[in-house]
């Protein structure tokens, strides 16, 4: 046993007991999951290739992650939810932030965390999307290359920064995060294109089929997290707002308050994430026996060429040069840990 930096005990299997509460998952062979996705997925997707591959180098580009790989000890950190947003946001903010370096630095392993969260003023630059990616090492070396993806009104349209700061790593809200030691090897591959329905994206269609086939028939919790890259076509981004209503009483009324764009890929577009294949009753909605769902699992995306925010699905088109190609990379984590946690 090891003793994190704030005095609290730790192991290297269950490194982030410090920030919380721990809930083991179900963790099947890659090829179990693997063989499900292909299954389930070909209803959706004319061209679908899933498979067991080395995971590509993400420090470079298109990626520009700060590790390696999604291996070793892969876990999912979550943080706050949904309803601390609820009523007056304003007032709120000052109890529902989290210090994602604190939480790293709790830890006694190299970590490796990306995924999707809110960034909030006064402890972040901005009010927005945070896309976080950062290498932590222990016991104190930590990268940060996060970007935060925001409504900036003063041009008229959203913009994203890059956020180096190691201070600047305050998550506000809440968060779902994928945590490894970044190494690199195997893990899943999903190549899809020529979507049947583009009314569901496909994170939401890889939920549902993790959803109906382990937890429905056999009430057994999964979690992904991972890197999805689309190329070509157009997609649709919802941008949160620069300022916060004065009440949020509803999940609809939460929903309504976000803005949609749509955009034209012209090079490589990077989302990170998590899901779980939890239904949330709900946003509890059925297409071909399949329970898909909205829920807060979701892959947010970032560049330097502008384009970002919560990514929401494919738009319709017409032509071969407006079906988006996805190539994703995904492991499997094999526990949770939650602090603050609410649905």
């Amino acid at each position: 046993m090891e003793i994190s930096t704030n005095g609290t005990a730790c192991t290297k299997e269950n490194p982030y007991i410090p920030i919380g509460n721990m809930f083991g998952l179900h963790v099947p062979t890659l090829p179990a999951v693997r063989d499900v996705l292909q299954e389930g997925m070909s209803l959706f997707f004319r061209e679908l290739k899933i498979d067991i591959a080395a995971c590509p180098c993400l420090t470079k580009p298109p990626y520009n992650l700060a590790g390696m790989g999604l291996c070793g000890n892969p876990s999912l950190i979550q943080i706050g939810g949904l309803p601390k947003f609820m009523t007056n946001p304003h007032q709120n903010i000052n109890t529902a932030q989290w210090n994602i370096r604190e939480v790293l630095s709790d830890t006694c392993n190299d970590s490796f965390i990306i995924g999707a969260g809110y960034a909030a003023k006064p402890y972040m630059p901005f009010n927005g999307h945070l896309i976080m990616n950062a290498m932590y090492r222990a016991p104190a070396n930590i990268t940060n290359a996060s970007h935060i993806v925001f409504a900036d009104t003063s041009r008229g349209y959203f913009r994203t920064e890059k956020i180096n700061n190691p201070s600047q790593m305050i998550c506000s809200f809440m968060g779902d995060f994928f945590v490894s030691e970044g190494r690199q090897g195997n893990v899943l591959r999903v190549r899809a294109k020529n979507a049947i329905d583009k009314r569901y994206n496909i994170i939401s269609i890889m939920q549902a089929i993790l959803c109906k086939h382990y937890f429905v028939e056999r009430n057994c919790r999964v979690a992904l997290g991972g890197i999805l890259k689309m190329r070509q076509g157009r997609v649709a981004h919802s941008i949160m707002p620069e300022k916060y209503p004065e009440r949020i009483v509803s999940v609809d009324n939460f929903d309504t308050w976000f803005q949609r764009y749509d955009v034209a890929l012209k090079s490589d577009l990077v989302a990170v994430g998590t899901l779980v294949n939890i239904p949330n009753p709900r946003y509890r909605m059925e297409y071909k026996g399949l329970p898909l769902l909205i829920s807060r699992y979701q892959f947010h995306s970032y560049s330097d060429f502008g384009i970002g925010g919560q990514f929401m699905g494919e738009i319709d088109g017409f032509t071969a040069e407006d079906m988006v190609e996805y190539e994703g990379y995904f492991n499997l984590a094999t526990n949770v840990y939650y602090k603050d946690f609410c649905e």
